[in-house]
């Protein structure tokens, strides 16, 4: 895919007037009381709207411009006539140094336990700041709850820098590989909602799980907004499957996290670790 021209990503950002866009150019790093002395082989990564300092990168770094990947979802979506509508939804964080694009199915149902469904979504990340390589994600959101949760990755691997060789229609070619081996994916959730867990890897999970004490205390008496059950209930966590587990889990990250930001980033670590745990308990 061709770089957008800036009229072209003028348009993007006009199609999501709620999403804050930067400029990003990279300049020259001077040092010295001056300063008077340019540091070889490296950049500064700025916001031309504010001013604001993203990151330093080395020589060899591009500009993947998020407006750039906005329309690569667009275009890769196109192709999927076959999954329907499809809802598109960047989001940036802190300040426009992050963002996550979120491309949810919203046609498309899958019925995990009874009553239980979920529509699969992409998510692709970049970053100016140098702290997110440009990644896809596979997830997927409960429809009772509108609970948003990344459940495991499909997509082959692609996390990439943005160096001069980088071509974003490589992101494009992983999603279209990876929605092929989306009911297999199905499947293993599938497969979770008939997973009882027992003391020992639930005890796994935790120590696991980045929450504090305190965290933990709030999820096991969180409701599951299905079935208004809590894992400090001893009876019903005894009974209780994989998916009800990393259902009230997912819940609390998606509802009860303030920070936009380390929710984000949260969602793939609790997908590894129950990817992980599944795949030991199955």
């Amino acid at each position: 895919m061709e770089r957008l021209t800036l009229e072209e990503r003028q348009e993007v950002q006009e199609r999501y007037p709620e999403t804050y866009f930067p400029d990003p150019v990279l300049e020259p790093i001077w040092f010295g009381k001056r300063p008077d002395t340019r540091i070889e082989g490296k950049k500064a990564v700025i916001d031309q709207k504010t001013n604001e300092v993203f990151g330093i990168c080395s020589d060899i770094y591009q500009i993947v411009h998020y407006e750039d990947l906005v329309k690569m979802t667009e275009l890769t979506v196109e192709q999927m006539p076959e999954f329907g509508n499809i809802k598109i939804t960047p989001k940036v964080f802190n300040g426009g140094s992050k963002l996550d694009i979120i491309a949810k199915f919203t046609d498309v149902e899958y019925e995990i336990k009874k009553g239980d469904f979920i529509n699969p979504s992409i998510h692709i990340r970049s970053s100016y700041d140098l702290g997110w390589k440009l990644t896809s994600l596979f997830g997927a959101f409960r429809i009772v709850c509108s609970n948003g949760m990344t459940v495991g990755n499909v997509f082959s691997k692609f996390a990439r820098r943005h160096v001069v060789s980088l071509d974003p229609s490589l992101l494009r070619d992983n999603i279209l590989e990876g929605m092929g081996h989306y009911s297999e994916q199905v499947g293993l959730w599938k497969d979770w909602a008939e997973t009882k867990i027992n003391a020992l890897v639930y005890k796994n999970i935790w120590d696991a799980l980045p929450f504090s004490d305190k965290e933990k205390e709030k999820i096991e008496n969180l409701p599951e907004t299905e079935s208004k059950m809590v894992l400090s209930d001893k009876k019903w966590r005894d009974e209780a499957s994989l998916w009800d587990v990393h259902s009230i889990i997912s819940q609390f990250v998606t509802h009860e996290i303030k920070s936009e930001l380390r929710k984000a980033e949260l969602g793939p670590i609790v997908a590894n670790i129950f990817e992980s745990v599944g795949k030991e308990c199955l």
